[in-house]
């Protein structure tokens, strides 16, 4: 993904600086690496809370969830839909910061390291760095069966989030308790997996959309 999304980024930013889309530009790379990781993380801890809370994007991202197995190919286990929005969010992050080509791509592939990492199936909690970073033990119980675990631990790679917005949970579980409570892909065919999604997301968005329509309009009041 990292060597397929550089030549888009490339043009993309091409087309921020020439219109002056950019917030503003850190010439450091480091320090631009640096900040849109913070950024982004913010940013996506905030998107993958949505991904629950919402009914139109939760059958999207079950896909992810739905997996019974840890392994290191779980951090690509991510339906097309939620795919777009987790490919959008930090190339939209970079692109506002000013960031280059080359910290993005170093960002795509650390981001993707530490994704299958943190999908393992090992007991690590990283120690002290555990208290900074998400480790595998720290993101485990995020995919536990139990619907009050995983509202929990939404944070991508810092673990700063939660602590802050009340998400933070400490609770082990065994590698062996993953998975959702309303498992619908279990034994179903793979076309069901791909488009069930899609066909939930259509009739949500299209039942908002109408119920607003529908919803009569306040005359208004006169003044006197």
């Amino acid at each position: 993904m990292p060597l397929t999304t550089a030549g888009l980024y490339w043009h993309l930013s091409e087309f921020a600086r020439l219109h002056s889309l950019q917030l503003g530009v850190i010439e450091s790379p480091v320090l631009q690496f640096a900040v849109v990781f913070v950024v982004n993380d913010f940013a996506s801890y905030w998107v993958h809370r949505l991904m629950h809370a919402s009914t139109a994007l939760w059958e999207a991202h079950k896909v992810h969830h739905s997996a019974t197995d840890l392994n290191l190919m779980m951090c690509f286990r991510f339906h097309p839909l939620e795919s777009t929005v987790l490919a959008i969010v930090p190339a939209t992050t970079f692109l506002l910061l000013g960031a280059t080509l080359e910290p993005f791509v170093v960002f795509a592939f650390v981001d993707m390291l530490l994704g299958q990492v943190q999908h393992a199936r090992v007991d690590w909690t990283y120690g002290l760095l555990g208290k900074v970073f998400v480790s595998p033990a720290f993101h485990r119980s995020h995919h536990s069966q139990h619907r009050e675990d995983f509202d929990r631990n939404f944070g991508a790679r810092l673990v700063l989030w939660d602590q802050l917005f009340g998400t933070y949970s400490t609770r082990v579980i065994g590698p062996d308790e993953i998975g959702v409570d309303d498992n619908t892909y279990v034994g179903r065919p793979l076309w069901a997996e791909f488009f069930r999604p899609y066909f939930h997301f259509v009739v949500v968005v299209a039942g908002t959309l109408r119920g607003l329509r529908l919803r009569p309009r306040r005359r208004a009041t006169a003044m006197l």
